[in-house]
């Protein structure tokens, strides 16, 4: 998919789902890949159900002016048949700006608002984020600042079922609080525990922007053993396709 575009996939656990393509950003040889360059895909999850419209993860949105590429969310949505204004609530799997940036409007870094009524976080690592510096790049103390101002930061514990089938699940060692979304038993999205459909085969290729690699290597494997024993299907933040963990293991997309 290119930039701006969605694509419905399976209805599950009660929600209607579409996959949202952001844009796609490009990473030099030994960013993704050892020894070429790449460009991948930004989504989001857009899951209606329960009484609810639900976005999960956001694009860049005004940080797109550091990195361009991944701001399209408008625009996905439209091709969804829906508007900002349909959103009740953001759920963030993680803090990086190409997650968390469209959870924020206004001009960057510093006249920003809430772009939504309310952004959904694990708790986990959040006084991390409270008590970082803004720095140039930092979105995450960005968000909790103006969504606390605003009463719309809701916190959940890790494994705690915070709407009907949706579980946030720390997978740890890629960014402080970084999480795995459950939609029920039947649909797993993976958020960054890869970047790319050959880190599958090859994990130890995706640590440049793992905080702790050898946290997040492990945390790869263990997910990675766990969905190629159940065949659930999965989505990830830069893979343009749902698919599957096949034994191997190696990636399957839907055919």
């Amino acid at each position: 998919m290119l930039g701006g575009e969605a694509r419905r996939l399976p209805d599950t656990a009660g929600y209607e789902i579409w996959l949202l393509c952001l844009g796609w950003l490009d990473f030099e040889p030994g960013q993704v890949l050892p020894d070429e360059p790449a460009s991948i895909c930004v989504n989001a999850l857009l899951l209606r159900g329960h009484a609810e419209t639900l976005l999960v993860d956001a694009g860049s949105g005004p940080v797109d002016v550091l990195w361009p590429g991944a701001a399209a969310l408008d625009e996905a949505l439209a091709s969804a048949g829906f508007a900002r204004a349909d959103v009740d609530a953001v759920v963030l799997t993680h803090m990086d700006f190409d997650h968390s940036g469209g959870a924020l409007q206004g001009t960057w870094p510093d006249d920003l608002r809430p772009a939504f009524g309310r952004v959904i976080l694990s708790e986990i690592g959040i006084d991390w984020w409270r008590q970082r510096e803004p720095d140039e790049w930092n979105a995450g103390t960005r968000i909790v600042e103006v969504y606390e101002a605003a009463g719309g930061l809701e916190l959940v514990a890790d494994g705690v079922e915070f709407r009907p089938q949706l579980r946030l699940v720390s997978a740890p060692g890629h960014r402080q609080g970084h999480s795995v979304l459950l939609v029920g038993d039947e649909l797993v999205h993976g958020a960054d525990l890869l970047h790319h459909a050959s880190h599958v085969e090859h994990p130890d290729w995706d640590g440049y922007y793992d905080v702790d690699v050898v946290q997040a290597l492990d945390t790869r494997q263990r997910w990675f053993a766990h969905l190629a024993a159940d065949a659930t299907p999965v989505v990830f933040s830069h893979l343009a396709e749902r698919g599957r963990i096949a034994p191997g293991p190696r990636w399957q997309p839907d055919a």
